[in-house]
């Protein structure tokens, strides 16, 4: 299953989306969106008990809505309807919602600038004529909200009443691997999850975003950076020869069962292990790094992702996090080394979700 992760949407696209289907917004719900866009839903978050119990509160009394289950709204969040998908679906997924919700409200990505900027998309949206209400209508508003400071607003009695909103605001992109979370979710009685994939691909963001989802321990395999001893021309001849996979297997895939998993951690300043990592047994385990799903660790794993990106973005974010000088070490040596790797064990194939950021 692949997933596509790049957001390229245009925001004029996304107003011009929700002009069309929601004819009766008023400004002030246009104002709701912008800032949603924008600001997230920080200003949102309570305790995870009083959140999901808002949502089966909401749930008990949402009217059915012809709107779609997932809806982007730009800035890299979504809406998730909860009105829009069965009750019984809805009830199945409730935990997970809320565990979306709060997660989504520890990003706050957007500036005065950029709100300001989509304001301006607005105003000529409509003056183009794209929404039912007119310029003479959307300044009046304005002028009452920005005097005010920018700040949320609810949506306005005329949206309410044609369209019984019943949703919360997501991060989009982990609203797109629905499937993936929906797949850890039943399993999370006892579940193994890999994330494998290419440099500079999102593999620790997206483990160490889906760990505080789950409450899952945390496993990275820059931890098995291969020692001096090891590092000969043989070793790295071999396909995915450059990482301590003797060391993994014995201390981590032999181990994953026990109450508390202790491993050496190498510390790459020192190139030696300095210190070892304590993890208590937890109901979800995520690995993420290179090499995870090396042949040598055998079929461990209960899930397997793999993460890449197109080579020009690799580039960028390797430059951008760790130098000229070091792209120029990742471009000549490690890059090759994982292509190797994955071409030569089929990684990418044997796994159920492939992702492209």
């Amino acid at each position: 299953m692949g997933f596509n992760l790049k957001n390229t949407v245009d925001f004029a696209d996304v107003l011009l989306g929700h002009a069309k289907r929601y004819p009766r917004m008023t400004p002030q719900d246009a104002v709701k969106l912008i800032y949603q866009a924008t600001f997230g839903v920080g200003h949102m978050l309570a305790e995870e008990s009083i959140v999901r119990a808002r949502i089966d509160e909401e749930m008990r009394t949402m009217l059915p809505a012809d709107v779609p289950v997932t809806e982007n709204i730009g800035g890299g969040f979504m809406r998730f309807h909860m009105n829009g998908t069965s009750i019984e679906r809805m009830t199945d997924l409730a935990d997970l919602v809320a565990a979306l919700f709060l997660e989504a409200g520890t990003h706050s990505t957007g500036t005065d600038e950029q709100f300001s900027a989509r304001l301006d998309i607005l105003r000529k949206l409509t003056a183009d004529g794209a929404f039912s209400f007119g310029t003479d209508e959307l300044e009046a508003y304005l002028a009452d909200y920005l005097a005010d400071g920018l700040r949320a607003v609810s949506h306005s009695e005329t949206y309410r009443a044609a369209y019984h909103p019943a949703y919360r605001v997501v991060s989009r992109d982990l609203t797109i691997l629905l499937p993936l979370l929906d797949d850890i979710r039943d399993r999370s009685d006892s579940v193994i999850l890999v994330i494998d994939g290419f440099c500079a691909s999102g593999k620790s963001t997206l483990a160490s975003r889906l760990a505080k989802i789950f409450g899952a321990r945390l496993i990275h395999m820059d931890d098995f950076f291969l020692p001096p001893s090891k590092r000969t021309p043989e070793r790295f001849a071999e396909p995915g020869g450059n990482v301590d996979y003797e060391r993994f297997y014995d201390e981590v895939v032999c181990h994953l069962a026990d109450d508390v998993l202790t491993y050496g951690v190498f510390d790459c300043s020192e190139m030696a292990v300095t210190h070892n990592a304590v993890l208590p047994k937890t109901p979800v385990t995520i690995i993420e790094g290179a090499y995870a799903l090396h042949p040598h660790f055998g079929n461990y794993a209960d899930i397997r992702a793999f993460m890449e990106t197109d080579e020009a973005e690799q580039k960028r974010r390797i430059r951008e996090r760790d130098g000229e000088e070091m792209l120029e070490m990742f471009e000549s040596r490690w890059i090759p080394f994982e292509r190797k790797y994955e071409a030569a064990y089929g990684v990418r194939e044997s796994c159920a979700y492939r992702i492209r950021t």
